[in-house]
């Protein structure tokens, strides 16, 4: 019983996470920089910029944001509030 506890919270979890938490302060800001009405382009951009990256924890930081945008859908996506913090 408590296996199948487990496998519904972890499905229901992926289903219905709640996406204003899904990125970090700091992750959001990169998606900020990058932002697009696609997806796709702003991972695309962000590997592009990957390589001209010097900074070990900017770098971290961006594979992680690429990581989890390749992680959710396009309506997922479209549904993000993304504002860059002041």
């Amino acid at each position: 019983m408590l296996k199948s506890r487990i496998r519904l919270k972890k499905r229901t979890g992926r289903r219905y996470r709640n996406m204003n938490n899904l990125f970090t302060v700091e992750e959001t800001n990169l998606i900020c920089i990058f932002q697009s009405d696609s997806r796709a382009k702003v991972i695309e951009d962000i590997h592009k910029a990957m390589k001209h990256i010097d900074d070990d924890e900017l770098l971290e930081l961006s594979v992680r944001v690429a990581g989890k945008l390749e992680s959710i859908g396009d309506e997922e996506y479209a549904r993000l509030v993304l504002e860059a913090a002041k």
